[in-house]
C-alpha cells in the first residue's frame, strides 16, 4: 500500500499523517510539496491513494489530476480542503478527484473514511497475491 501526501507545510503534514494513522505497518508514505514533486513520485511509484492539499496545490489541483489520470494505475485522490467541500466538488467536478473532505470539519470521519478505504486496499492486495 503506497500513499502520496501533497502538502508543502511539513509539520502540518506530519501531523496529519500521525492523527490519520495512514503511516505503518503494510504502509509506505511518500511525501511531496509541490505538484512538480507529487508527479515525479506518482511517475516512479505505483501509488494507491493520494491525498491533495488544496490550499498547497491553489491552481495546479487541475493540472496533477489530470496528469494522473494517464497514468497505467490511477490511485484513489482525496482532495483535503479548508472549507466547504461542496464548494470544490462544483469547481473540480470535470476532474478526477474521487473524494472530497474538509480537513477542519471533517477529519474524524475522514480518519474513519482512510482506516476503511486502507484497510479494502490492503485486503484486496493480499487477496491478488493469494490468488492463482
Amino acid at each position: 500500500m503506497k500513499i502520496l501526501y501533497v502538502d508543502n507545510r511539513d509539520p502540518v503534514r506530519d501531523k496529519m499523517i500521525n492523527y490519520l494513522g495512514i503511516e505503518g505497518t503494510g504502509k509506505s508514505i511518500y511525501r511531496a510539496d509541490t505538484s512538480v514533486s507529487a508527479l515525479d513520485i506518482l511517475q516512479k511509484e505505483n501509488i494507491d491513494l493520494l491525498l491533495l492539499d488544496e490550499m498547497t496545490l491553489e491552481g495546479d489541483v487541475l493540472y496533477l489530476t489530470s496528469k494522473v489520470s494517464s497514468l497505467k494505475n490511477r490511485p484513489i485522490i482525496i482532495l483535503l480542503t479548508n472549507s466547504n467541500p461542496s464548494y470544490y466538488y462544483r469547481v473540480y467536478e470535470s476532474s478526477n478527484i474521487d473524494y472530497f473532505f474538509d480537513k477542519y470539519k471533517d477529519l474524524i470521519t475522514l480518519k474513519l473514511f482512510l482506516g476503511g478505504l486502507i484497510n479494502s486496499i490492503i485486503t484486496g492486495e493480499e487477496l491478488k497475491k493469494n490468488c492463482c
